[in-house]
């Protein structure tokens, strides 16, 4: 089984950026996924996904010109995800640039951070069946062409 690392980096009360942390943004072996970009805090990511790009979530309902990660995992994953939000309160959403940060928004941004992988994972793998199988249909099978020649016969 793989290991998925996810770090979590309490940058709102950074005093300054973290090396390491830049250093791994800018590295183009890794794919940074995500929602929105870190440049409101003056990050720069060189190899950045957004998914909000790769997908439009089915809702004729309610036409959205921008979807949150609930959308994505509600509608992709399961819509259990939704439920993820009420894991804090409304006073725990606006406490993100506090320190110490308590347990249970780490554990939330964990959660966040893992299931923003997960939606890219899939969207990926959609991509990637339906890439094939276009290239699938695209090509003319054996058996058409030997179907094909029985039917110029009778």
């Amino acid at each position: 089984m793989r290991c998925i690392y996810v770090p979590v980096d309490h940058i709102s009360v950074a005093d300054e950026h973290c090396g390491l942390l830049a250093a791994f943004l800018l590295d183009e072996e890794y794919t940074i996924v995500g929602v929105e970009k870190l440049k409101h805090v003056g990050l720069v990511v060189q190899n950045f996904v957004d998914i909000q790009n790769m997908w439009r979530v089915p809702d004729p309902v309610t036409i959205k010109p921008k979807y949150g990660l609930a959308d994505y995992t509600h509608s992709i994953i399961h819509h259990s995800y939704n439920k993820m939000q009420d894991a804090l309160t409304e006073d725990d959403h606006h406490i993100w640039a506090e320190a110490p940060l308590p347990l249970k928004n780490i554990y939330y941004a964990s959660m966040d951070a893992y299931a923003t992988y997960d939606v890219y994972r899939r969207l990926v793998n959609f991509q990637k069946g339906f890439e094939s199988q276009r290239q699938h249909l695209a090509k003319p099978s054996r058996r058409s062409k030997k179907s094909g020649s029985k039917n110029e016969s009778t």
